[in-house]
């Protein structure tokens, strides 16, 4: 999903719910990259990117994105990790100028909660991010 927003406010009170196909998004034909890691191939998948400039998007801390982690976990607790692997960044702001995403909670992120690429003067305020495992195989361990 990609919204381009330019000059606005985006008043969020609710979830974005991020699809826990792990076979779909592990399909890079399926995805958006425009994350780099270590490479000028973009390998990364990114699930929700905004870009866009002057914009304002406040989730006045009721909303953000559910990312239904835990099928990632435990899928990934019994299959091999490999680099560009499909593992969707819940929030992607790319090729954005003067943006501020505010007060916006990101539960259960498949991968990185967040990143931010080819951007500039981006602000997080007020941003919380839970990826707490609930699998009873790893309750009590670190």
């Amino acid at each position: 999903m990609t919204w381009d927003l330019v000059s606005s406010k985006v008043n969020l009170r609710g979830y974005l719910s991020f699809p826990s196909d792990v076979q779909f998004w592990l399909n890079s034909t399926n995805t958006y990259r425009v994350v780099f890691i270590q490479a000028c191939i973009p390998i990364q998948a990114s699930w929700f990117v905004v870009t866009g400039s002057d914009f304002e998007i406040d989730a006045h801390n009721t909303g953000g994105i559910q990312g239904n982690g835990q099928t990632w976990w435990s899928y990934f607790a019994t299959h091999t990790r490999e680099d560009g692997d499909g593992r969707p960044i819940a929030l992607t702001v790319f090729n954005a100028t003067r943006a501020t995403i505010k007060n916006f909670r990101i539960e259960s992120p498949p991968f990185w909660s967040s990143a931010v690429a080819q951007s500039q003067d981006v602000v997080f305020d007020g941003m919380y991010i839970n990826a707490t495992n609930e699998d009873p195989l790893y309750i009590g361990k670190k």
